[in-house]
């Protein structure tokens, strides 16, 4: 197990050094090849990540949930003002409704 290890520190070490040594043309393939020989912790770092993404993905929901309650709640406050203000005209609710969408979605 030790030999192992000593191996896999040495190639690690190898790496790094030809990634700070290569030529700007080759430093992409190393960084790759460095990347791939990473240690099984990463694993974690992907596990973290998922439960950030899901995390961060709920917390959009609830904000996309709460700026559609406003949106619809602006339109509603909109139907009230121009039903009263075209009150004299006694307009149908289904008119007055699209004023209201063709306004906001247009």
């Amino acid at each position: 197990m030790m030999l192992a290890r000593t191996t896999t520190t040495t190639t690690s070490m190898l790496l790094r050094r030809s990634l700070v040594a290569a030529p700007a043309t080759t430093a992409p393939v190393v960084a790759r090849l460095f990347r791939t020989t990473a240690p099984a912790g990463d694993v974690f770092k992907d596990k973290e990540m998922g439960e950030e993404n899901i995390y961060f993905r709920k917390e959009d929901e609830l904000l996309m949930q709460k700026l559609l309650k406003k949106m619809k709640d602006k339109e509603l406050q909109e139907l009230i003002k121009l039903k009263a203000l075209l009150k004299p005209h006694e307009l149908p609710d289904d008119v007055l409704q699209a004023i209201v969408d063709w306004k906001h979605h247009d």
